[in-house]
């Protein structure tokens, strides 16, 4: 997902936001269609504070400065990535029968990367380890939770961060008797993201971690990164990209398998 959108959203779900900074990210939703073609001053006008009102807000969402914002905030969505294909008139003639097909190649590919033992390792990791974080931006933060909710089922609690800033800071700090667990489809969430200067330094800060990282990816490269322990390949980067089916997938057999493992106990 893209950050920026990411964080407008969290504002305006959040009852306890009020304020400039609410206005002004209601009136920025409203008009996602405008902001591209609106230069700084023209958006102070639309929001009715000035353009260093603007700066601020844009700084207090992790970007640099207006020209950093308009420019993450233009990048498509993983939702318009992977869909676009689907508007051309090649896929349009039959648009269910070529989405299905679709969404059965991705889950093919899965199958033929997907290495068994590795899930079978983290279930019992999941069980040992005393603290378990599952953590991932945007639409893989929903799967975190939907695993969290399901392992509650047995009695495994497990911690999630809706806020990216908290959960860098969690990674940074975790001790030896830590599991986290990171979804990332395309890896990116381990890679520089364009943020302010406070919010690279804690992305640096991840490599002091202590805790054992897993990652749920389709990224075989981020084993190279050097405070990954391990990762799950579940397909192949590539588009049109339909992971949440990769995902809903894995989700469910860990899920079943963490049942089995605490009932043959």
């Amino acid at each position: 997902m893209n950050f920026v959108l990411e964080i407008l959203l969290s504002i305006i779900n959040d009852p306890s936001q009020s304020g400039i900074n609410y206005d002004i990210t209601k009136i920025i939703l409203n008009n996602l269609d405008l902001i591209d073609s609106l230069s700084i001053n023209e958006l102070a006008d639309l929001c009715f504070v000035s353009p260093a009102t603007i700066s601020r807000f844009c700084r207090f969402i992790g970007c640099n400065g207006f020209a950093d914002f308009k420019e993450i905030l233009s990048t498509p969505t993983s939702f318009i990535n992977k869909t676009t294909p689907f508007l051309n008139d090649k896929y349009s003639i039959d648009l269910p029968h070529n989405l299905l097909n679709s969404i059965y190649f991705e889950l093919e590919t899965m199958s033929q990367h997907l290495d068994y033992t590795k899930i079978d390792s983290l279930v019992e990791d999941i069980y040992n380890y005393s603290n378990v974080a599952i953590i991932g931006r945007g639409n893989s933060n929903q799967f975190a939770k939907e695993l969290q909710f399901n392992l509650a089922f047995y009695k495994k609690i497990t911690l999630t961060f809706n806020s990216f800033y908290d959960q860098i800071n969690y990674i940074s700090n975790a001790k030896q008797d830590t599991l986290i667990i990171i979804i990332t489809v395309s890896g990116q969430y381990l890679l520089p993201y364009t943020f302010d200067d406070t919010v690279r330094e804690l992305q640096i800060n991840m490599k002091n971690t202590k805790a054992k990282i897993i990652c749920i990816t389709k990224n075989p490269n981020i084993i190279s990164i050097p405070y990954v322990n391990d990762f799950i390949q579940i397909g192949e980067l590539g588009e049109p990209n339909f992971y949440n089916y990769s995902l809903e997938f894995i989700i469910d057999l860990i899920s079943i398998k963490y049942d089995k493992l605490v009932k043959s106990l």
